[in-house]
């Protein structure tokens, strides 16, 4: 997925085992990104990076969604472990992993971030991310999208 496109609507399981429905976020901006695993030490600094902006971005209404294929329960662990104040949802089959190419059969999950607009359009789009910097990088073009 791309720019311009149109992100998919889901229903996935958060951290609380409770569905989260992405019509939800109808008329709110807001940030998904897909991440291997809640163990490895990449996805840790990542959601620490992204935790970091959380507060810049939560005070203009603009929520960060974390996804994989990790349970509930995992996904619990992992935001007591590293103070998280990021939803955390699982996609245990993939599909909407998938759905939005972020997923290659020889490596699995692929890191990678949408920013997505108040009518559910890919605003801007980073795949195969590194995790340094890049949390920044997205409230930048958050800011510059907001005209901030």
């Amino acid at each position: 997925m791309e720019v311009g496109d149109r992100f998919p609507d889901f229903k996935l399981l958060d951290e609380n085992g409770e569905v989260f429905d992405s019509r939800m976020l109808e008329g709110v901006r807001f940030i998904t990104y897909f991440y291997s695993g809640d163990g490895d030490l990449e996805s840790v600094a990542e959601a620490s990076n992204f935790n970091n902006i959380y507060p810049k971005l939560i005070i203009r209404n603009i929520p960060i969604v974390g996804v994989n294929g990790d349970d509930s329960v995992s996904h619990q662990r992992f935001i007591k472990n590293n103070g998280l104040k990021i939803k955390l949802l699982t996609d245990a089959d993939y599909t909407l992993i998938k759905k939005v190419d972020a997923w290659e059969e020889t490596q699995g999950v692929v890191r990678s971030t949408f920013v997505i607009d108040k009518k559910g359009i890919i605003d801007a789009v980073w795949h195969n991310v590194i995790v340094k910097d890049h949390a920044e990088q997205v409230y930048d073009r958050v800011k510059s999208l907001m005209k901030l």
